[in-house]
């Protein structure tokens, strides 16, 4: 019998670390606003292929939430909201990055999302089924990161933004990050157990990793 090798889903003691160790590295560099311009800075520059691969895409992504007249004319010139989503995501990126042990990449993020992770895994009970599915996922997202892990968060919206309904869907950005990593934790689980599901008796052990998604 080989040695089993499923790895335990994030906890929400899981996600503080995460965030925390990508608070630290925002911290050094000015704080989360100014690291995430700094992103954002170097992407519309050329400077890194990585980060403008990742504002585009969180860009394009968040531009689909930006209210629009009967002409398809985006109505805020600012696009707070826009900026808002997608700023939540590429700081959550860092997070995720620590929480996963570097095993999920931006890259690997965008991919889920386009694939429809984000439409595949919401229970249509929601209580915010009015929203567009990308919402829903962010709101699965913050309960999965935990109280803990969802201040810091707060505290980087709050950075950017001062008035509640923009730094909500700062939190929805970061959260659909989350809920799209959490996926894919599962499912790299779900992989293995189809590749080796004659090797093992995976009962006690699938009971035993289900027990609790806190850590606390």
């Amino acid at each position: 019998m080989s040695e089993i090798q499923l790895r335990p889903i994030p906890s929400h003691l899981d996600y503080k670390a995460g965030f925390e160790r990508a608070d630290a590295i925002f911290q050094s560099n000015g704080g989360a606003r100014s690291h995430i311009m700094e992103v954002e800075y170097d992407a519309s520059h050329g400077s890194s292929k990585i980060e403008f691969d990742n504002v585009l895409y969180t860009g394009t992504l968040a531009l689909r939430l930006e209210p629009k007249n009967e002409r398809g004319v985006v109505r805020d010139n600012t696009m707070r909201i826009t900026h808002a989503f997608k700023r939540g995501m590429l700081a959550t990126f860092y997070a995720t990055y620590f929480v996963n042990d570097g095993r999920i990449l931006p890259i690997h993020i965008r991919q889920a999302i386009d694939k429809g992770f984000q439409h595949e895994e919401i229970d249509e009970d929601t209580p915010f089924a009015d929203e567009p599915p990308i919402l829903e996922w962010g709101h699965q997202g913050i309960e999965f990161m935990g109280t803990a892990a969802a201040a810091i968060v707060d505290k980087w919206g709050s950075s950017f933004y001062s008035d509640e309904r923009t730094q909500r869907l700062f939190r929805l950005g970061s959260g659909a990050v989350i809920a799209t990593a959490h996926a894919l934790a599962v499912q790299e689980n779900m992989v293995y157990i189809d590749e080796n599901i004659g090797d093992y008796n995976w009962t006690e052990e699938l009971e035993n990793l289900g027990r609790s998604n806190t850590g606390e």
